[in-house]
């Protein structure tokens, strides 16, 4: 699916059976539920979706689940942060590969980490899963690190289809399509960073 991000997304809760694993079914009502309520999009093992409590592998299979239940009636975010790179990288191929639209990256949580750190880890996943679309979200009250807008326009600069969900405030989103599109946020990332 190529997918335009537009309207509101859904942040999925993820359904656990009574075994607190988590279950298909469950996934696919709800998932029913949400494109009944014409939302945008769906995204998936989040923050909201309680992804540290996911084994790799269920992420990866509630992802191909997801996206076979929503069949390209509206496009589905797949969250891939992990607690280190080359987790990260696997989960964002597992997206790719189950067909979600994009796959969203948080900093590896809990040891702080350098800018240097910090973009060789989001360049190391979009050079693994080329011209698929990921999403940099900035959650530094639980992740521990914040992307700053330098460092996010950092990362974009690399030339990887890249977008920023900002949970802090003010809120200004950065996408990078277009030669322009990298000026106009070279131009808001020094904005902010001066104002910060």
């Amino acid at each position: 699916m190529s997918a335009v991000f537009h309207g509101p997304y859904a942040a999925m809760v993820t359904p656990f059976d009574e075994g607190a694993e988590l279950s298909e079914p469950r996934l696919a009502a709800y998932c029913e539920f949400l494109i009944g309520q014409g939302i945008g999009g769906l995204f998936a093992f989040g923050t909201t979706g309680e992804w540290p409590l996911l084994a790799e592998e269920e992420r990866a299979g509630g992802a191909r689940a997801l996206v076979k239940q929503a069949a390209g009636r509206v496009p589905v975010i797949v969250h891939a942060g992990a607690h280190g790179t080359a987790q990260a990288i696997r989960l964002a191929r597992a997206a790719r590969e189950a067909g979600a639209a994009a796959a969203s990256l948080i900093s590896p949580p809990f040891y702080p980490l350098d800018p240097e750190a910090l973009q060789e880890h989001f360049v190391a996943v979009a050079r693994a899963v080329p011209g698929f679309p990921l999403f940099l979200y900035n959650l530094p009250e639980y992740a521990g690190n914040d992307i700053t807008p330098g460092e996010q326009l950092r990362v974009l600069e690399h030339g990887y289809r890249l977008r920023v969900v900002e949970t802090r405030q003010p809120y200004v989103p950065l996408s990078v399509d277009t030669p322009e599109d990298l000026e106009r946020a070279r131009e808001l990332a020094g904005r902010l960073e001066a104002a910060t």
